[in-house]
């Protein structure tokens, strides 16, 4: 069983309402779910901060349950997607070789090659029945 269905049966289990098909949130869930992330990066910064592995690792797992949660709430099928985009960066990006060459200055970020393929046609192929 994946991380996301795990979330998918503790959000059951708190009767927490979740689409059966992909739908876009309403603005109430799209708000909730959107201050409980920025809620998480704050907590992410002040464990660095306060220079506490425990914390970071505790704040990185809380943000990727936010988000699964959002998703879940929202009807996605993440599994899949996160293959989808995983694919694509795996495959149409690679490494830059210094800071310089990042469009967010660091070191090891990713640079789309020119042969890069975007996830989204992809995404909306999965998604095509719910939209």
């Amino acid at each position: 069983m994946s991380t996301y269905q795990d979330v998918i049966n503790v959000n059951k289990h708190h009767g927490v309402p979740m689409a059966a098909k992909p739908t876009f949130p309403n603005v109430e869930d799209f708000s909730f779910r959107h201050d409980f992330l920025l809620e998480e990066l704050d907590e992410l910064e002040e464990a660095f901060s306060e220079r506490s592995l425990v914390g970071i690792v505790d704040a990185i797992a809380d943000i990727l349950i936010v988000a699964y949660g959002f998703a879940a709430t929202m009807g996605l099928p993440m599994d899949e997607i996160l293959e989808i985009v995983n694919a694509a960066n795996t495959h149409g990006k690679r490494l830059v070789t210094s800071a310089e060459e990042s469009k967010r200055s660091y070191r090891f970020d990713l640079k789309k090659t020119k042969d890069f393929v975007s996830p989204e046609a992809a995404i909306f192929e999965l998604l095509k029945g719910a939209l």
